[in-house]
């Protein structure tokens, strides 16, 4: 008998532009639901925390079911954690018998599914994006080949289709591959209805970030601009600590990864780029 394993593939999305104020809101709830979709919804996002874990999706008979693995973040604004939290289910789940990773983070593994551990800068897709009451939930999948190593079929949720011609039986196999559900929670009051952006994002960028702006951000941090008299603190700031330095009487040597900055007096005298 032949057997074809068939690994499921995520959404594309459409995204809004919003005007966003200076103090980082949108307006009302309304509004920040467009702006956090079109930020999330779709789009490739990199893993910004070590130690977090992707689950198997658990096949239904509509498709791919839901990630073997979810993860319950509760944001400073919610004074009070829940008793029960939704797992995707029609029964919500006891907080107290999820595993508690830290104060205010939670994750649950359904019994039986592979698992994989997601890298802090490795690429996800969010392929479902649900904003509703008092949480934004994202559905994320790894893009990692790397990943498939992990997944045993023997223990798999899957499909089995037999076909039968020529004299031959074959078994199609389908599986869903690997993905992680991931619930932020606020006070619906202090953040969501007002539109706080700047909130939602900043949580969201504890765990995961856009990979456009993590791309900006690297190339700010390559193009950084020393200036002939800055103090040795202005260095330190833009570059961070030296991995060497030396002192020549009133001359300092700073040496950093691919440059070495001297200083004279305190104040930067020369740069020498290696």
């Amino acid at each position: 008998m032949l057997k074809k394993i068939v690994l499921g593939i995520g959404l594309l999305p459409i995204g809004l532009v919003l005007g966003i104020a200076q103090d980082g809101s949108v307006g009302d709830y309304k509004q920040l639901n467009r702006a956090v979709k079109d930020r999330y919804d779709g789009k490739v996002l990199l893993v910004a925390r070590d130690g977090l874990i992707a689950g198997e999706y658990q096949k239904n008979m509509l498709g791919g079911g839901t990630p073997g693995m979810s993860y319950h973040y509760f944001h400073e604004s919610v004074s009070d954690l829940p008793k029960h939290v939704s797992t995707g289910q029609i029964v919500a789940r006891p907080l107290a018998q999820m595993n508690r990773v830290d104060d205010r983070t939670f994750n649950d593994v359904t019994s039986g599914l592979n698992i994989t551990k997601l890298t802090k800068g490795e690429q996800v897709r969010v392929t479902k994006f649900y904003m509703r009451g008092n949480d934004v939930e994202l559905f994320l999948e790894p893009l990692g080949p790397e990943h498939l190593k992990d997944l045993d079929v023997n223990k798999a949720s899957k499909r089995s289709t037999t076909l039968v011609g020529g004299g031959q039986a074959r078994q199609d196999v389908s599986v869903a591959g690997f993905g992680v559900r991931f619930l932020f929670y606020f006070d619906k009051d202090k953040v969501l209805d007002n539109g706080d952006l700047k909130t939602v994002e900043g949580t969201i960028n504890k765990f995961f970030i856009p990979a456009t702006e993590a791309e900006k951000a690297q190339a700010a941090e390559k193009n950084v601009e020393i200036e002939i008299g800055d103090s040795e603190d202005v260095v330190i700031k833009k570059l961070g600590e030296p991995v060497k330095s030396v002192r020549v009487g009133s001359q300092k040597i700073l040496k950093f990864k691919d440059l070495t900055v001297i200083l004279k007096d305190g104040k930067v005298a020369d740069v020498k780029i290696e």
